[in-house]
């Protein structure tokens, strides 16, 4: 026979997390909302890693071998995954609590946040523009200037397939122009890729490694 005490001890309890589970989608003020959507942006490339102590660092790397044990079957992130990322380096800097992560979650999904950038964990070489071989620096004055470019494939979507660089749903992302290399009639190996966002990548041995570019 349950007793009165133990009936009353189990409503507490109830209560006690119906409080906290409205809490968790009341307590998250638009600035909070606004400060995770800043982390988002300050991470949202692998090259600002750095920018991250140690210990949201080593959060980083924990959680990306973890999701990349089955996200490399997949050959994508999802929208969970990211926000997973997300959430976690925003709890590490104290941006967002335990109880406001359900609330944060909504948010993204409603559109609350507009950007949330997948984090890859890749290590890219930089470089300077100026450590470009001049026709790399050719190439780059030419993309600036949209053309003319010599090869009918400058321009076109560089898809990635082998995830050298970091992972964008969207499939048109990058494009790809060629380097020309001296002797060669044919495109030859060295190639410039760029992201939407800005970003500068060089290959010298046709997409078997990058180096990221610097002005």
């Amino acid at each position: 026979m349950i007793t009165n005490t133990l009936l009353k001890l189990i409503a507490v309890i109830v209560i006690f997390f119906v409080v906290n589970f409205a809490y968790a989608f009341t307590s998250l003020a638009d600035d909070t909302v606004k400060a995770v959507a800043a982390l988002s942006k300050q991470i949202k490339y692998s090259k600002n890693l750095e920018l991250l102590d140690k210990s949201q660092q080593l959060l980083l790397q924990q959680i990306g071998r973890h999701v990349d044990d089955y996200l490399s079957l997949l050959g994508r992130y999802n929208q969970e995954d990211r926000l997973a990322i997300l959430l976690a380096v925003a709890e590490q800097k104290g941006i967002v609590k335990k109880t406001e992560k359900l609330y944060l979650y909504r948010a993204v999904l409603k559109g609350k946040i507009e950007e949330l950038h997948l984090i890859n964990l890749l290590r890219i070489e930089k470089i300077t523009k100026n450590s470009l071989p001049a026709e790399g620096v050719k190439t780059l004055d030419l993309i600036k200037k949209n053309g003319p470019f010599p090869y009918g494939k400058d321009g076109t979507a560089f898809n990635n397939r082998e995830k050298k660089l970091p992972i964008r749903e969207n499939s048109i992302y990058y494009q790809e122009y060629t380097v020309k290399t001296p002797g060669r009639l044919d495109r030859g190996a060295r190639r410039i890729v760029i992201g939407k966002n800005g970003e500068i990548y060089y290959t010298e041995d046709h997409y078997q490694t990058f180096k990221a570019v610097t002005e």
